[in-house]
């Protein structure tokens, strides 16, 4: 089961220097997501990545600089049209209907919240280990990733669930320094390794 993280939408102390060190301990995919942004704010961020890195990053806005940064991915919000990329294609899901709509259309998809979230007060958790399941047996084209609430205290229930892995915002960026943020990315890995054994 793989983990994926979410940069928080505005920036927290030692950001950059926090991506560069998960991608370099083996993190996937890193989702940039800064919705209020300018693209040169987001271009100025984007090039303190390392070069050899940028084929594991997702971009949430301004997909053009997907292809005149190299980078790996582009991300749809909810709403958003689906277009053709020949980057890695993801999509934000709050729905199991959404999720069938898209399935097959994007390479992998985000189903939220499942649990409570831990970065967004008052948006509650809404599906059931029973519920994922279900929807991920009539998942055909389209890994699922599970996203919201989910820690190092629940992470162990994701495996009974189905789901292809797990995005974490909350659980990385609520901590305040990088060996901090870096360690619970390590504490997730190894709570689903364990798991799984």
């Amino acid at each position: 089961m793989k983990v994926l993280v979410i940069t928080p939408e505005e920036s927290v102390d030692q950001e950059v220097e926090t991506c560069n060190l998960l991608l370099s301990c083996g993190l996937e995919r890193l989702h940039v997501r800064k919705p209020n942004w300018t693209k040169d704010r987001l271009r100025n961020y984007l090039t303190q990545i390392n070069t050899e890195f940028r084929s594991q990053i997702s971009v949430h806005e301004h997909h053009e600089l997907a292809s005149e940064l190299s980078l790996g991915g582009v991300h749809f919000k909810g709403n958003d049209q689906i277009l053709k990329s020949e980057k890695l294609t993801s999509k934000s899901c709050h729905s199991f209907n959404e999720l069938m709509d898209i399935d097959g259309n994007v390479d992998y998809a985000f189903i939220s919240p499942i649990f409570d979230s831990i970065s967004k007060t008052g948006y509650r958790g809404k599906y059931s280990i029973k519920e994922l399941k279900g929807i991920m047996t009539s998942m055909n084209y389209t890994a699922v990733y599970g996203l919201g609430g989910i820690d190092t205290t629940n992470v162990s229930t994701i495996d009974k669930t189905g789901l292809n892995g797990i995005a974490v915002l909350g659980a990385i960026w609520q901590n305040v320094d990088i060996n901090s943020r870096v360690e619970k990315y390590h504490l997730l890995i190894n709570t689903m390794a364990k798991k799984n054994k």
